[in-house]
């Protein structure tokens, strides 16, 4: 059952169709229409976005445990990986393999050492090591020559497509809420 959100402005809190009953996504009442001005409007507005925010990360990250038999952690070190393997393709003058459905081809992808997946994520390196073995024993990353690799015929497994298209939808879902709290 939709209830408001008492800084949400014109935003109803609902149950995601897409979640569980426990997570709750803002959702505009009528997409036509900014939320109404406040004195407080600024501090609703970050309130209202960090709580987006975060529900958003926390389903990202449930949907990829689900795909490492429910291990959160796994699930990190994989998202890490596959973002570390291909963050030199994301500048503006590379657009190509923009879309989930075209992942990058490994020869594209540029290998991460295990200590640069614990660096990044501020983990201790053996825990990452660990993860990265049972990853690597699991079949979801390589080693190779310079550290590890999420290779593309894992990125293209039908599981993983739609888990980007459901990230992707939630994450224009978020854009779009933000766009319409900012508006004047």
């Amino acid at each position: 059952m939709a209830r408001p959100h008492p800084a949400a402005k014109g935003i109803e809190v609902t149950s995601a169709v897409w979640g569980s009953e426990s997570d709750k996504v803002a959702e505009l009442e009528d997409p036509s229409t900014g939320p109404a001005p406040s004195e407080d409007g600024a501090a609703d507005n970050i309130r209202i976005i960090t709580r987006l925010l975060n529900n958003f990360v926390l389903r990202f990250i449930s949907r990829t445990a689900g795909l490492v038999d429910g291990d959160f952690m796994a699930a990190l070190v994989l998202s890490e990986i596959v973002a570390a393997n291909t963050a030199h393709l994301d500048r503006p003058e590379t657009p190509k393999h923009s879309h989930t459905n075209d992942p990058p081809p490994d020869i594209e992808r540029r290998p991460v050492s295990v200590l640069g997946v614990a660096n990044a994520l501020g983990i201790p390196y053996e825990t990452t090591r660990r993860y990265v073995g049972k990853l690597v024993k699991n079949g979801q990353c390589e080693k190779v020559n310079g550290g590890v690799v999420v290779p593309t015929r894992v990125l293209q497994n039908p599981l993983l497509l739609a888990k980007y298209q459901t990230d992707n939808a939630d994450f224009r879902r978020l854009l779009e809420t933000v766009r319409r709290l900012e508006a004047p």
